[in-house]
């Protein structure tokens, strides 16, 4: 890990997972990750804290294998975006169209 340049960091040392059924998010703080589990993504029992980043990433990751069975998944999640199920399709048509 560490192809992505994440400009922001957790201020208190927590990074938050957000599991939705066609999205995941790792928020960098409190603030972000409540206003996303209200705008878009889920309720707060799907938004799961952690302390470290490498298990923020292991937790994101692990949720877009089981939600985007079959297509490719990034190697690293950038923090504070949104990675839905159809952006990894589009990507996906877009790299093997001929």
């Amino acid at each position: 890990m560490g192809k992505h340049k994440n400009n922001y960091k957790s201020k208190n040392g927590r990074y938050y997972v957000l599991k939705g059924s066609n999205a995941v998010m790792i928020a960098y703080n409190w603030d972000q990750a409540n206003e996303c589990f209200r705008k878009y993504i889920c309720s707060p029992k799907r938004q799961i804290s952690h302390c470290s980043y490498l298990d923020a990433q292991h937790d994101a990751l692990n949720h877009l294998r089981e939600i985007a069975p079959g297509l490719p998944i990034p190697l690293e999640l950038p923090l504070g975006r949104i990675i839905t199920v159809r952006s990894l399709m589009q990507q996906y048509l877009g790299n093997t169209e001929v």
